[in-house]
């Protein structure tokens, strides 16, 4: 919608059409084209009664491929193996012949064997996207708008978290005189990220994670208050970092915002020249709360009835961070577009345009005693933008742009 942004939030039933130029075509956009432009025009009012559209979907998704663990017979056997073949004298490896029979064999409740995977994957995680739209208008004035929501789940079991999206847009075009227009635009995304502490990418995922949970441990204990230990990375086992509830959190919150004006005046007295001024301004901000946080686990012996506890050396901490930002675009522009003689079709464009950013960061790190303050902590950010908490980091960028063009086509 003449804009410069990030198109990937928006909802694709707002899409109007999408296009793409290259080369010539994209140079008006001066340096920032120069890979070429991808143009997003979002819906807006028709000539006609009101129409109200409704669509609602439900959809579930799975991976396409997950690498299946092995047993805990398979896992204690080949570790077995390894730890002999490396030339390693087989009395002292981890697991003996006897261990392993008794992991294969699943009578002993000492002895589990858990598949994680299967234990704390979903087998189709559920999505669901709902839009209302309401287009028309008459000759003076078309109307559009639109409501969109998106609620996508997690893939794992238990305490995954989720993601939430709502699109709400208005665009409105008017003609004031014969020869002048205007167009009134506003639309904003809202996000909401709740997810468990551990990220999904990178060495230290949660995905890491479940492929060092080992298939020896139990998923659950007898006394249903105790978290089962399960493995040796340090984190006591992928169920509880991928576990929002049992572990830490983060969670994001984002919302951006635009309000755009136009008007256009077609100069009469030059037939096919028009002037063109267009404002528009975009603002956005996060709020991020990162709690890290490991919970007490515990092994357990059947044949004795007694629970070891295993500590995890994880300091909890608390991080908060929010951003915020502007980003105003204004632009100027003349339009030439005149056919002669039927078939000699002349464009001409004349472009100022200014875009002005300005981005601040403040973020606030501290050490947490007890869960409930990390759960229950509350930061007031109009209290940290004015300097009453301690801040760990700051950043403040303001850059202003200005371009000129100039196109003729024939």
């Amino acid at each position: 919608d003449g804009v410069e942004g990030d198109f990937n939030n928006i909802d694709a039933n707002e899409i109007e059409s999408i296009s793409v130029l290259k080369d010539a075509s994209a140079a008006v956009y001066g340096a920032r084209a120069g890979n070429g432009v991808i143009l997003v025009t979002t819906k807006r009012g028709k000539e006609g009664k009101p129409t109200i559209t409704l669509n609602s979907t439900v959809t579930f998704q799975n991976p396409t491929n997950l690498m299946r663990m092995t047993s805990a017979g398979q896992y204690t056997e080949l570790v077995r193996e390894a730890h002999i073949q490396s030339g390693q004298p087989a009395e002292t490896a981890r697991f003996s012949e006897e261990q392993i029979q008794k992991y294969y064999a699943g009578t002993d409740p000492d002895y589990p064997s858990t598949d994680w995977v299967d234990y704390l994957m979903r087998k189709m995680t559920p999505q669901h996207q709902h839009n209302l739209s309401l287009q028309g208008g008459t000759e003076q004035i078309k109307y559009y708008g639109f409501f969109g929501y998106l609620d996508q789940e997690s893939m794992i079991r238990r305490g995954g978290g989720n993601y939430q999206r709502y699109n709400i847009r208005s665009n409105i075009d008017a003609k004031i005189l014969k020869n002048l227009s205007m167009s009134v635009d506003f639309s904003t995304i809202i996000e909401n990220r709740r997810f468990p502490w551990r990220d999904d990418q990178g060495e230290n995922s949660v995905w890491n994670d479940i492929w060092n949970t080992e298939p020896i441990y139990p998923s659950s204990l007898p006394d249903p208050t105790k978290i089962p230990y399960a493995s040796t990375n340090g984190t006591g086992g992928a169920h509880i970092t991928s576990n929002r509830n049992l572990s830490g959190t983060r969670d994001t919150d984002n919302q951006s915002i635009r309000a755009s004006g136009s008007l256009k005046y077609d100069v009469t007295a030059v037939p096919g020249l028009s002037a063109k001024a267009f404002v528009a301004l975009d603002k956005w901000s996060q709020d991020y709360k990162f709690f890290q946080y490991l919970p007490d686990t515990y092994l357990y012996n059947y044949a004795s009835d007694t629970y070891t506890l295993q500590s995890l050396s994880l300091e909890k901490k608390l991080t908060q961070q929010a951003s915020k930002g502007q980003r105003l675009t204004a632009q100027f522009s003349l339009n030439y577009e005149r056919t002669f003689a039927e078939d000699h079709d002349l464009k001409a464009l004349l472009l100022y345009e200014l875009i002005d950013y300005d981005v601040e960061v403040e973020e606030i790190e501290r050490a947490i005693e007890k869960t409930s303050e990390a759960t229950q902590q509350k930061i007031d950010w109009n209290a940290v933008w004015g300097k009453k908490y301690p801040v760990l980091t700051t950043y403040r960028q303001t850059v202003a742009v200005e371009d000129y063009a100039v196109r003729l086509q024939e």
